[in-house]
């Protein structure tokens, strides 16, 4: 059932995003960065440095993401990944850079996300169309008081439309001071020791994913995925487009069904359609012909079958299309249409996938060492282990890491055990001492007070302020008295 209307966004991305790198920074077992490595000051003007270097690339991003928010239904979601995709195909060198630190990525992304606000206004304001969720909030807020969005917005109401429109110019001036003077406050949560960090962080992350629709299913699919997200990210997959696809499944769906209910399949000829899939073609084509780039050319050969995480992780991927095909084939042609071409094409990119683990690019070993500064690397064996478990670890031994990252995962999903007995605020606040006072090795009196000043927070805004709709426990089922003296039982 709680499957039944789709995931929300918020438990999705929190868990593709932030729990792989709470792992990481649980491995690691240190803070995430050393006190003698912050520099506000000198990064600010860097910052700068950086932006007006970039000019055009900003120029360009802002455009895209206030054209792409006046789309409503677009997505807030989707503009800052279209940026990226933007500008990892313009830029000189980004295939190379892009992912490793290259700042003009923060900068395309956050360039269309600023620009972003000032788009979707003009629908919601002009037409009383409301681009995405806040917007439709601001809605709700006009009809409040009686101001009715459209035309007489830009005629009648202009002075109401200018109030808007220098509101959201002067809280970016304004967030933009706030930032540069608080900088190196901001800057110092960085030398935070793990152990007192990585709790407070999950606390709220937990909080977050139970968001999306007040039900432990936001919390189980938010761990299910960022388990999931972890062996993406340590075997190479990007999790961007996994949750780009997850954003777009829904307009894809009704689009797709209302253009071949209304053209039947004759719209996949229209002139506009055939461009968009020529140059999807086109990069694909790039991307496994290994054809972009400046490297050394790449040449096919047969490689030695073997096993690895990539390949088993794919095989799992064809299975569950294949399985989802079988299933939808036994439906009526509206319900099928859709999950039949996204289960299709996905078999289709999975056996695509699988054929590389046994063919694989390889450059002349003259040419490998010139674009390698002189060192050739053994391309017969290093693509015998595809999961790079050391990336980012240091010296950290394989099973150091797979038994560190099981702690963590058994810690945040024994939290969630614990929720479901006794509730899920108290066992925040126990999750907070227990952790850091056991696993972290810290004070009775750090532990009390951090854990203590966290729990608090939580209680005063989720439970007495928001007056939040907790879930049902089992003691609560058990003992239902206790339900009227409590409420998160």
């Amino acid at each position: 059932l709680y499957l039944w209307d789709g995931m929300p966004i918020v438990p999705v991305a929190l868990g593709v995003f932030a729990i792989p790198e709470l792992c990481d920074l649980m491995i690691n077992r240190k803070a995430i960065a050393a006190e003698g490595e912050i520099d506000a000051m000198s990064g600010q003007w860097q910052g700068w440095k950086d932006a007006f270097g970039a000019w055009f690339l900003v120029l360009r991003t802002a455009i895209l993401g206030s054209c792409a928010a006046m789309v409503p239904g677009l997505g807030a979601s989707v503009i800052d990944w279209l940026a990226y995709g933007h500008a990892i195909r313009t830029e000189k060198g980004a295939t190379e850079t892009f992912g490793k630190g290259d700042v003009r990525g923060v900068i395309a992304a956050e360039s269309s996300t600023n620009a972003r606000e000032g788009g979707s206004l003009i629908p919601t304001i002009a037409f009383g169309v409301p681009a995405h969720a806040s917007m439709a909030i601001l809605l709700g807020a006009f009809l409040i008081q009686g101001i009715v969005p459209g035309p007489d917005m830009l005629s009648k109401h202009l002075d109401i439309t200018y109030t808007i429109v220098w509101s959201l110019t002067l809280a970016n001036v304004f967030g933009t001071i706030i930032c540069f003077a608080f900088a190196n406050q901001f800057a110092r949560i960085a030398t935070i020791r793990y152990t007192l960090l990585l709790p407070a962080i999950m606390t709220l992350v937990y909080l977050g994913g139970f968001e999306g629709q007040h039900s432990w299913g936001d919390i189980v699919a938010m761990l299910a995925l960022g388990s999931l997200a972890w062996l993406m990210k340590r075997n190479g997959w990007p999790r961007p487009p996994l949750v780009l696809g997850f954003i777009l499944g829904s307009l894809i769906e009704r689009y797709t069904f209302i253009s071949v209910e209304r053209y039947g399949w004759s719209w996949l000829t229209n002139w506009f359609v055939m461009i968009m899939f020529a140059l999807s073609i086109l990069g694909l084509a790039q991307r496994v012909l290994g054809t972009r780039g400046k490297g050394p050319k790449m040449t096919w050969t047969l490689r030695h079958p073997h096993v690895s995480m990539n390949g088993i992780i794919t095989a799992c991927f064809v299975l569950v299309f294949g399985g989802g095909l079988w299933t939808a084939v036994q439906w009526d042609f509206g319900a099928r249409l859709v999950p039949e071409i996204i289960t299709i094409w996905g078999i289709f990119f999975g056996l695509m996938l699988l054929a590389t683990e046994w063919f694989r690019s390889e450059a002349p070993k003259e040419q490998a060492a010139a674009g390698n500064g002189g060192q050739v690397e053994d391309i017969a064996t290093s693509g015998q282990m595809a999961m790079d478990l050391h990336m980012g670890y240091g010296t950290l031994t394989d099973r150091q890491v797979f038994g560190r990252a099981l702690i963590y995962f058994m810690w945040v999903w024994g939290v969630l055990l614990v929720s479901w007995l006794i509730g899920f605020l108290p066992t925040l606040g126990l999750f907070l001492l227990v952790f850091m006072r056991f696993h972290g090795k810290e004070s009775w009196l750090s532990s009390l007070l951090v854990g203590g000043c966290v729990s608090a927070a939580v209680w005063g805004i989720f439970d007495y302020l928001v007056n939040e709709p907790w879930p049902q426990t089992v003691i609560g089922d058990t003992f239902p008295v206790l339900r009227t003296i409590l409420p998160w039982f």
